[in-house]
């Protein structure tokens, strides 16, 4: 009678214990395969993210390539090596995407220029910074910041053909953000670029800026025959 009582608690115990198994190989099992399905999804979705970056290249005439990771495009438009490049900024859920735009000069211009928006500075403090430069015009000087090595060579470089050239990119490419160095005219895009029309209509107004800083004309490429509007 004892035996029979202990062999059924023993059995007991073993269907427990086999139950209790089989129940946490299920989770574990249920959570690798959940784990699976979200990683082939996010990988899937990469794919398709990288694919449309692959598939922009040629109707741009630029090449496709992966930095560090994440999509990029390069090319030239007329004399000028162009780059289009996505990067993350950020961390966690603040982590954002940015999409720079870049037409590099072919000479360095050796103003120590700096141009970029002036809505990133307190209007305030600009007054008390050292760095920015006065302009004779006070209208360019509203929208853009403004910093070089001497006063008198940038006000000189800044022709009114140039600052035209300047405004007109500021209004076609807005919200992006416009900035020109020495060596580049950049624009920063935080909204997301799908189609090669945007990036078209982006890169022409800052191949145009660069355009008034040379006298040569240059060839036509597929960006000439590309409406802008």
């Amino acid at each position: 009678m004892v035996s029979n009582i202990i062999e059924n608690i023993e059995r007991d115990c073993v269907s427990e214990f086999l139950i209790n198994t089989v129940l946490f190989l299920f989770c574990i099992a249920t959570f690798v395969g959940m784990f699976f399905l979200l990683f082939q999804y996010s990988k899937k979705r990469r794919m398709a993210f990288l694919k449309s970056w692959e598939d922009l290249a040629p109707q741009v005439e630029f090449q496709f390539e992966l930095r560090n990771g994440n999509p990029c495009l390069t090319g030239k438009i007329k004399q000028y090596n162009c780059r289009i490049w996505l990067e993350w900024v950020g961390s966690g859920e603040h982590r954002a995407p940015i999409i720079n735009f870049e037409v590099y000069l072919p000479e360095s211009l050796r103003l120590g220029l700096s141009i970029g928006p002036q809505e990133k500075h307190i209007p305030f403090l600009k007054f008390l910074s050292r760095e920015e430069l006065e302009l004779d015009d006070e209208v360019f000087d509203q929208h853009f910041f403004v910093q070089g090595q001497d006063a008198v060579a940038v006000n000189q470089f800044l022709t009114l053909e140039r600052k035209l050239a300047i405004y007109n990119a500021k209004h076609y490419i807005a919200p992006v953000n416009l900035s020109i160095t020495d060596t580049l005219v950049q624009a920063r895009a935080t909204q997301s670029i799908t189609s090669a029309h945007q990036i078209i209509l982006v890169m022409k107004q800052l191949v145009a800026i660069a355009n008034t800083f040379y006298d040569e004309e240059p060839e036509e490429t597929v960006w000439d025959s590309t409406d802008n509007t």
